[in-house]
């Protein structure tokens, strides 16, 4: 879509951009509020939300009153409003000078005594002044370099992630501003973010060799971020791995083109030329071999180094869950010797219950039953008259009688099919068991 006069409308412009009544109305000067209060508070919601759309949109968090007159110049008519608009912002808090972001943070106190010093010549001269900000001063959109500040770390956050050797958190200041381009589009407003991100913690800044190095705070870390000597070694290293590496490049290429030559030379019949060509060669492989191995070398340390730091963190994590464990057997009264003590006690109870149920199997002295006892006389004499029937009943022996015509059967005897050891047994028993309560009695 195009805008007022013919340019392609920008994406950050609101589609009340092409109504031309609107906007005539929109784009002209502030009125003071008591006169109309609705007119001025559509003014200012409108052109803060364009201003903060469109800083985010172009990739920066810094601006003056003269840019944001250009980028909202619709036509050949400028806003007349924006001045009174930017003011209102920096007595709201919604932009900032970058001097009183940076007093900001360095101390509340300095900030606040930056303000007290903008505003002392009006009391003393009696009135305001026109503007709070000049036409051509960089301000600062405080809420879209937030913004800015959580997508950088968000972006660290990913390339920690994807990390091989431990040590990405470690990155040269002119590498990490490359990477965030697409976030930021200046080098003021990248270093007002580093500003915003070592005041969250989430950033540190050091340097090696007189060259910006920016330490982020990883994953496993409880405190703020912190620059060490062992980051600028990581940053050394990855240095003059990056020169190794370029070196190997120009190896390769000239191993490659030396070889190339020979040939030729060969099949030019320059027999000499093709031998110094191949020399050559050989001596740029035997470089690459040493620059190849030396590169590995480096990478092999910075492995370790990353190794360190990810061994730390397991013993962090084990002395962590060994308090952890101590304080909650301690929670809940678990001791080895408590242990040891309750052990024992299950111990002496199980053997007093056993002599408890050997005690019960015991028989009561002076305590029976009568009413068994009679069932026991009565089965004993009842066996006795039995056995004394049979022993009547049982003939005498006789002398074999001549062979009758025919055999009979032999008579049985008269134990009433109880044998005669059976019998006695029974008897011995039922005599046992009278006995036994006798005593009892």
């Amino acid at each position: 879509m195009l805008a007022s006069g013919g340019s392609p409308r920008r994406s950050y412009l609101p589609p009340k951009w092409e109504d031309d009544i609107f906007m005539s109305g929109i784009m002209t000067m502030l009125k003071d509020r008591d006169v109309n209060p609705l007119d001025y508070d559509k003014k200012m919601d409108f052109w803060s939300e364009l201003i903060g759309s469109s800083c985010l949109a172009e990739r920066s968090a810094t601006f003056s009153v003269d840019m944001l007159k250009r980028r909202f110049m619709r036509g050949e008519k400028l806003p007349a409003c924006i001045s009174q608009v930017v003011d209102n912002l920096v007595k709201s808090g919604e932009v900032m000078t970058i001097s009183e972001w940076r007093s900001q943070h360095s101390g509340w106190l300095d900030w606040g005594m930056a303000k007290l010093g903008t505003t002392a010549t009006s009391w003393l001269w009696g009135g305001a002044p026109k503007s709070l900000v000049a036409p051509d001063e960089q301000v600062v959109h405080v809420a879209t370099l937030k913004k800015q500040a959580d997508r950088v770390v968000e972006l660290m956050r990913k390339e920690l992630e994807a990390d091989v050797d431990g040590t990405a958190e470690v990155v040269a200041y002119s590498e990490m501003y490359e990477k965030c381009t697409g976030i930021i589009s200046n080098q003021t407003n990248f270093e007002l973010v580093l500003d915003e991100l070592t005041s969250r913690g989430e950033v540190s800044v050091g340097m090696s060799k007189g060259e910006k190095i920016i330490k982020f705070r990883d994953s496993g870390s409880s405190g703020p971020a912190a620059f060490s000597e062992s980051d600028a070694s990581v940053h050394d290293i990855r240095k003059a791995m990056s020169a190794l590496e370029k070196r190997i490049a120009q190896l390769e290429g000239s191993i490659k083109k030396f070889d190339a030559d020979a040939r030729a030379c060969i099949r030019s019949g320059d027999r000499n030329r093709a031998a110094l060509m191949l020399r050559r060669k050989k001596a740029a492989e035997k470089e690459l071999g040493e620059k190849d191995g030396q590169i590995q070398r480096l990478l092999s340390m910075l492995h370790q180094i990353g190794s360190s730091k990810h061994n730390k963190e397991v013993i962090d994590a084990y002395k962590a869950g060994s308090s952890a464990f101590k304080a909650t057997l301690a929670r809940h009264g678990l001791s080895p010797e408590k242990i040891d003590e309750t052990m024992d006690e299950v111990m002496n109870a199980t053997e007093e219950f056993k002599d408890i149920e050997e005690a019960l199997a015991q028989p009561i002295n002076g305590i029976h039953d009568a009413s068994a006892n009679a069932e026991l006389e009565d089965e004993l004499e009842a066996l006795l008259a039995a056995d004394a029937s049979a022993k009547k009943k049982t003939p005498a022996k006789q002398q074999p009688a001549a062979p009758a015509s025919f055999n009979l059967p032999t008579v049985p005897a008269g134990t009433l099919g109880i044998s005669q050891e059976d019998s006695e047994i029974d008897f011995k028993a039922l005599e046992r068991r009278l006995r036994r309560l006798q005593q009892a009695d």
